[in-house]
């Protein structure tokens, strides 16, 4: 049975390329054989039958892309319009757009290294400006959506490629600047590698005869970061304010719906330790449950599970552990009654609506049972909070452990999951603080795969496998000193389908969502 477990699939999965392993046979080993067209075109078009709008495939095609630009053979003018193909097929999709909505950085990379070829290929001038210029403009698109997507080592890496592209073009000045604020970058983040590269070149630039010296010199005072977390905190009031976005391919459109609410904070000491509480507000919020834009004339066809847009009361102990989640039975009565009051309130007209509001409703008495909350409750507190108690982390190095973690699209399977995770830089505690006294750390989690295998096994029928992706990222902005949060930053997406492997598009049930959420507190 196929499994295609992670978002970035490597073409070795398809294909069967062995592992390399430590043996101590004399027998020769193989060398690898060369990746050849016909293994990229043959992965593709398997994709394609049994997983039309599958990450898999997204990644096949780039993966394609990148072949064709470095190791396939034939001239440029051959290579370079089947890989723009390529990626046109990508950034042209359902499936890219709700993964990516703001963009995908590996797209926006690729971008620039097809024009950055066009300009070679060919004697015209002028068409080599243009193509320089093009791949400027998807350089800084790339850089942008590298730090959006929190991996500041290829966003420094691209701001370097976007200097050299620059000096190509003649603009020496304007080269130099961009490639000072590379080693801003590089420095900011403890990138000590692209800074000494970075330095290296910009003493090239100016012609410093003893650049490899000077080069040295200017890496001494590198910064060498680190953070240790503690759990101090104190009585304190703030605002929080709930985000979340929905994105889903339906019936071939890309429906999205925004959930939002604002609550009010409370931190009191108790006999034990701390209580935290919520209050809500306001009852009038939106849960996300009916997509944008719909009207009569255009009825909506699918709603999306409530957002859960409040949370219970807990009890932390002195150490910081979370003892309690206070009354969570009357938690859920009470949000579960305020949701669908807030999903009846704002159904819009159609035919299908009674049915729809039944769904959305079945599915929220689902996701806010109690036990639900107190499981998500106690994921959540471990993420803001708990894991990082006492921790030392040292700047840019991942971290990486392995835990039963919530599986994206099921409200209540959690399997083991490998979770890495950075200290990153440290940022303002809030959008107007000009002091960076908060660290920001950035969590990714994947699920390891025997144990999605056996939980897909568990649920799929026999002639129908289940495939299934998924990811999630948390960015975390605390206080090192308090381990007070400021904000809670949490994406991820699914893609799931029971296709059978035929030819036959019309057996395939495909799901591909991703949600977005952000609390801010502001205190």
């Amino acid at each position: 049975m196929s499994r295609w477990v992670h978002g970035l699939i490597t073409l070795s999965l398809v294909v069967g390329m062995s592992s390399c392993a430590t043996s101590t046979s004399t027998t020769p080993t193989p060398p690898e054989q060369p990746f050849r067209t016909a293994d990229f075109t043959t992965a593709i078009a398997t994709f394609e039958r049994t997983a039309s709008q599958s990450p898999a495939l997204l990644n096949a095609r780039l993966d394609y892309a990148d072949f064709l630009l470095d190791a396939a053979p034939g001239t440029c003018g051959q290579r370079l319009p089947e890989a723009q193909s390529q990626l046109d097929r990508v950034t042209g999709s359902h499936a890219a757009q709700v993964l990516f909505p703001d963009g995908w950085s590996r797209a926006a990379e690729l971008e620039y290294r097809i024009l950055l070829a066009d300009a070679s290929c060919g004697e015209d001038p002028a068409r080599r400006t243009q193509k320089l210029r093009g791949a400027v403009e998807a350089a800084r698109r790339a850089v942008s959506r590298y730090r959006d997507e929190f991996d500041y080592s290829s966003m420094a890496v691209m701001q370097f490629n976007l200097s050299v592209t620059e000096r190509l073009l003649g603009q020496n000045a304007v080269a130099v600047a961009t490639l000072q604020s590379a080693i801003d970058m590089a420095r900011e983040y403890g990138l000590r590698d692209a800074a000494a590269a970075d330095y290296q070149l910009l003493l090239e630039w100016r012609n410093d005869a003893e650049g490899a010296q000077h080069a040295a010199a200017l890496m001494q005072d590198f910064p060498s970061r680190s953070t240790t977390l503690k759990f101090n905190w104190s009585a304190s009031d703030a605002t929080v304010t709930v985000q979340t976005d929905h994105l889903r391919d339906w019936a071939g459109d890309i429906n999205r719906a925004r959930a939002a609410r604002t609550l009010q904070r409370q931190v009191r000491a108790s006999k034990d330790g701390w209580l935290l509480a919520y209050q809500a507000g306001s009852t009038d919020f939106d849960p996300g449950v009916w997509p944008a834009g719909d009207s009569d004339s255009h009825p909506p066809t699918t709603v999306f599970r409530p957002s859960l847009l409040s949370f219970p009361d807990i009890a932390v102990s002195k150490a910081g552990e979370l003892s309690k989640v206070i009354d969570r039975a009357r938690f859920a009565q009470r949000v579960t009654a305020e949701t669908e009051a807030q999903i009846r309130k704002r159904a819009p007209r159609g035919a299908l609506m009674p049915e729809l509001m039944n769904s959305a409703i079945a599915s929220m008495h689902f996701a806010f049972d109690p036990k639900t909350i107190e499981a998500q409750t106690r994921v959540d507190y471990n993420l803001q909070t708990a894991m990082w108690i006492d921790a030392t982390l040292q700047q840019g190095v991942p971290y990486e452990i392995t835990t039963a973690f919530p599986l994206p699209g099921f409200t209540l399977l959690r399997i083991n999951q490998r979770i890495e995770f950075r200290y990153t830089h440290a940022v303002p505690c809030t959008r107007d603080a000009t002091e960076a006294a908060c660290v920001e750390i950035v969590v990714h989690a994947r699920p390891e795969t025997d144990a999605l295998a056996a939980a897909l096994d568990a649920m799929e029928q026999s002639d129908r496998p289940l495939h299934y992706t998924a990811a999630t990222t948390v960015r975390i902005v605390t206080d090192p000193k308090t381990l007070t949060p400021c904000v809670f930053d949490l994406r991820r997406y699914w893609y799931l389908t029971g296709a059978n492997d035929l030819d036959d598009r019309w057996n395939q049930e495909e799901v591909i969502e991703s949600e977005h959420t952000v609390r801010t507190i502001t205190y």
